[in-house]
C-alpha cells in the first residue's frame, strides 16, 4: 500500500509511458522490487523531455546512470515516444535497423553516430551524409566528431532535433542498485 499514490500524479504519467513500453516495464518494476518511487525517479526526466523542447517538437533525451546510459526518443512515427537500447553508440539514419531511425528522406540511410564513453561528454560525428548534420547551426564535416551538451540543437539534414542530457543525483544513486542494460 505505500506505493500508492494521488490519481493525476507524476507516477501516473510514467505508468501510462510504461504501457507503451512494456518489455522495460517489465523489467524495471522486477529490478525496482515494484517500487513505483523508484520507477518515478528514473523516468520522471524521459516524461518532462517534450516541455523542454524550444526550437522543434523532436527530441533526443540521454539518461545517465552510475552504471549505464541509455536514450530515448520521440523521433518516430506518430512521434511515440521510444526506449532506445543500453550502449556506448547508436547509428543514426533512415534505415529501420539503426537505433534511432528518421523515416525521412533529407536523412541519409546511415547519416551519424552519436556516442558516449562513461565519464566523458557525448558526442556527435556525421558519417558521410548527403545532406549534412550540424550542431547549433554549425556545419559537421564528414567523420569530424562534435562533443553535445545539455540542450544543444542538432541538424540530421533538415530534420531539427533537440538533444538533453539527464544525470540526477538519485538516477546515479539507483544505478548503483539497478543496471539499465538488464532491463532490455
Amino acid at each position: 500500500m505505500k506505493n500508492l499514490s494521488k490519481p493525476g500524479s507524476s507516477t501516473d504519467r510514467a505508468l501510462k509511458f510504461l504501457e507503451q513500453n512494456t518489455c522495460f516495464l517489465r523489467s524495471l518494476f522486477a529490478n525496482c522490487n515494484h517500487d513505483v518511487d523508484k520507477v518515478t525517479t528514473i523516468i520522471e526526466p524521459i516524461l518532462n523531455a517534450p516541455k523542454r523542447c524550444e526550437i522543434t517538437p523532436f527530441y533526443i533525451q540521454a539518461i545517465c546512470t552510475e552504471h549505464a546510459t541509455f536514450l530515448v526518443t520521440n523521433i518516430t512515427e506518430g512521434q511515440v515516444v521510444r526506449v532506445v537500447d543500453s550502449a556506448s553508440s547508436w547509428l543514426i539514419g533512415r534505415r529501420s535497423n539503426c537505433s534511432i531511425a528518421i523515416p525521412d528522406r533529407c536523412v541519409s540511410r546511415q547519416h551519424a553516430v552519436l556516442g558516449h564513453e562513461r565519464g566523458q561528454d557525448f558526442h556527435i560525428t556525421d558519417i558521410g551524409s548527403r545532406n549534412g548534420s550540424k550542431v547549433n547551426n554549425r556545419p559537421l564535416a564528414t567523420l569530424e566528431r562534435r562533443n553535445l551538451r545539455d540542450g544543444d540543437l542538432i541538424e540530421l539534414g533538415f530534420v531539427q532535433v533537440e538533444f538533453f542530457i539527464t544525470t540526477s543525483q538519485e538516477s546515479s544513486q539507483l544505478g548503483s542498485e539497478l543496471s539499465i542494460t538488464d532491463w532490455m
